[in-house]
C-alpha cells in the first residue's frame, strides 16, 4: 500500500488498510486471487474492493492483482488511467470505480495485442512480449514526461499510437517553451 500511494496523489487510506482485521484480508485476498487465476477481472475487482475491507477500491485492488496477474491487470494509477479515458472519451475526474478499471484494463489489454504480434519481432523492442502491467508503466512515464514538460501531447501521439489531442494548446506551448528554455541553459553550462 505504501508503494501505491508513493506514486499518486496523497490520500488518507493507510489507516483505514490498517483497521481491516488480518483474517479478513486473507479471506477476501484469497477469494479474489482465485477470481484472478480464472481469467474472472471484474469479480476479482469486486471482491477486493466491496464493502468488507476499508480503504480499498478498485485501484487499490488492482495494484494487488497486478503484482499477482501482470498479464491481465495493470496497476489503475492516477497517470495511465487519464490517458486511457481521455482516449476513450471519457475526459474529467476519475472516479475510481469498477466500470473505470474495466475501460482502463481493456485498452491496455488492446494496446499489449498491438504490441506483441503473434509470429512479429516485439514492436516494444524486447525479447519478449511485454504484459499489461509493463504497459501501463510506461502509460505512466509518459504522463509524467508531459507532465514535466519534457513531452508534449503532440510527441505522446506515435508513442500512443493514436490521434490524440492537445487539450490546451497554451499548455502545450508553454511545456515547448520550457523544454527550449532548457535546453538553452543546457548550451550556456
Amino acid at each position: 500500500m505504501q508503494w501505491k500511494l508513493a506514486r499518486g496523489k496523497m490520500r488518507p487510506l493507510m489507516n483505514l488498510i490498517r483497521g481491516n482485521d488480518s483474517g479478513t484480508v486473507e479471506r477476501i485476498s484469497r477469494s479474489a486471487l482465485i477470481a484472478a487465476h480464472k481469467g474472472d477481472i471484474s469479480n476479482a475487482v469486486t471482491i477486493l474492493s466491496g464493502a468488507e475491507l476499508k480503504g480499498v477500491g478498485p485501484a487499490t485492488a488492482s495494484a494487488l492483482l497486478a503484482a499477482y496477474r501482470p498479464d491481465l491487470f495493470p496497476f489503475m494509477a492516477d497517470e495511465p488511467t487519464m490517458l486511457v479515458l481521455d482516449e476513450s472519451g471519457q475526459n474529467g475526474k476519475l472516479k475510481y470505480n469498477l466500470g473505470e478499471y474495466l475501460v482502463f484494463q481493456r485498452a491496455i489489454i488492446a494496446k499489449c495485442r498491438e504490441i506483441n504480434v503473434p509470429g512479429e519481432k516485439a514492436k516494444s523492442g524486447t525479447a519478449r512480449p511485454l504484459d499489461a502491467e509493463e504497459v501501463g508503466r510506461a502509460l505512466w512515464c509518459l504522463n509524467r514526461a508531459e507532465a514535466l514538460g519534457l513531452l508534449s501531447q503532440e510527441e505522446q501521439r506515435p508513442l500512443l499510437g493514436t490521434k490524440r489531442q492537445a487539450h490546451d494548446s497554451q499548455a502545450v506551448d508553454g511545456r515547448k517553451e520550457q523544454r527550449a528554455d532548457r535546453k538553452k541553459k543546457k548550451q550556456t553550462d
